[in-house]
């Protein structure tokens, strides 16, 4: 019978072992809109078919959504992320359909309700933006992502993109219309041009679903309403995500390293500390194939208000050597902390700094250049650089924690703004990530 077959192409020849069903039971699905869903048995394996909903709407312009997605599904075959079309067919019991495998899962909404953890969930991102990604290789437009339309399989939780009753094409000459409000891009709303543009759009709000704390720069990009300025592919959201952890890594690593040396100076913190020098007794060291003499005439120390201070040893040297240019390399530390200084005080005089979260590239700049000082000025001979290294660490714990305090009390943060003005906040936010991307991305 022409009703038992399936169309020919290159699901066809999967689907002739599956052309006998029974045990039809009616999926309930809230929403369904113009097409209803069942599950069936076909042999020893079960099947889905979405076929036309003749309870609503035209059932002529339910046939035509329901045949274009079935051209759209075609196209997605071979991703493991992606529901699987088996193929078309004229059901005798429930009409015109397509027919798919089955999926025993949970909605992403309801999967995320069992708080799963933060590496499973990261998991699942990436395999979304997988699917994503290859669906608009192949040129389709989802134009419905939402939560509801993610399901986690119960075996292995692995994600499955489904629904794709409103995707499109730039082979359509009829543009689908259509999605789910609150995830749906402003120009798909007013019924405008739509491209991979106005996906990336709704992936905003599944990120934010996923990680309501990671993130939130690149979900607000996403989320921009000009389509211009949001990421323009799946790609260049994987590069954020990967600049954005290793930006925190960076962080999370210096934080560290001023812990452990904070740890390592003595536990009297009031007390006044002292940076030798390290050249002692007119020994000769070799700095960078420079040979210097000095001799140490005094040592100055401060303490105000209990606050510990790094002063400039008073040294004096043999310029006989020409290309010797400092006193010492304690008057480099302080150099490099009094350019800092003076580079923060000037961007809170004139306006340019007015957030503490801008304020905070100046600690990991900081960071960075005082330990590629450490690594340029580490001392030759071994019996000088345990007293280097302590020397840098108490220069490091002392300096580090003073550029902070000179903006800490001074500016609000981006989360305050955000209290009275979330868009600013979300601008903010964006280039501030931006800007954190360009320190990180090339520091000398």
């Amino acid at each position: 019978m022409a009703s038992e077959n399936f169309t020919s192409g290159s699901f066809g020849e999967m689907a002739v072992g599956f052309s006998k069903f029974h045990d039809y039971q009616l999926v309930p699905v809230s929403g369904a809109g113009y097409s209803v869903l069942y599950t069936v048995i076909s042999g020893e394996r079960k099947l889905f078919l979405k076929s036309v909903n003749r309870q609503e709407g035209c059932e002529a312009e339910n046939l035509a959504r329901l045949q274009r997605e079935y051209k759209q599904m075609e196209r997605l075959y071979g991703n493991d992320h992606i529901v699987r079309c088996i193929g078309w067919r004229d059901d005798p019991k429930v009409g015109p359909c397509i027919v798919m495998e089955y999926i025993d899962g949970m909605r992403l909404d309801d999967f995320l309700a069992t708080k799963p953890s933060a590496k499973e969930r990261k998991r699942i991102f990436l395999e979304f933006l997988d699917a994503l990604e290859f669906i608009h290789d192949r040129q389709v437009v989802h134009n419905d992502l939402k939560l509801e339309n993610i399901i986690i399989t119960a075996n292995g939780h692995s994600l499955k993109l489904i629904d794709f009753g409103y995707a499109d094409n730039d082979a359509n000459l009829e543009k689908a219309t259509g999605g789910t409000k609150a995830f749906a891009a402003p120009e798909l709303l007013q019924q405008e041009k739509t491209d991979c543009s106005s996906d990336i759009y709704s992936l905003g709000f599944i990120i934010k679903a996923l990680f309501p704390r990671r993130y939130k720069l690149i979900a607000a990009k996403c989320l921009r309403k000009n389509p211009q300025k949001r990421y323009a592919r799946v790609a260049e959201i994987r590069k954020a995500i990967h600049r954005r952890n290793v930006a925190k890594w960076l962080f999370l690593t210096a934080l560290l390293l001023v812990l452990l040396i904070w740890n390592w100076l003595p536990q009297n913190r009031t007390e006044k500390i002292e940076i030798q020098s390290v050249v002692q007794n007119d020994t000769v060291v070799r700095v960078d194939s420079v040979f210097v003499v000095r001799e140490i005439h005094d040592t100055v120390q401060m303490a105000q208000s209990g606050k510990q201070e790094v002063v400039r040893i008073v040294a004096s040297v043999d310029y006989s050597t020409p290309t010797m240019n400092f006193d010492s390399i304690h008057q480099v530390y302080l150099d490099l902390y009094q350019r800092y200084e003076k580079e923060i005080q000037k961007a809170l005089a004139d306006g340019t700094l007015q957030y503490i979260d801008f304020a905070d590239h100046y600690r990991l700049r900081f960071a960075n250049d005082m330990q590629a000082l450490h690594d340029k000025l580490m001392p030759s001979d071994l019996t000088m650089q345990f007293q280097f290294e302590s020397d840098f660490a108490a220069a490091y714990g002392l300096f580090l924690p003073k550029i902070g305090s000179l903006y800490i009390d001074k500016l609000p943060t981006i989360d305050q703004i955000g209290q009275t003005d979330p868009a600013k906040a979300d601008q903010l936010r964006i280039e501030c990530q931006e800007d954190l991307f360009k320190v990180t991305g090339g520091l000398k």
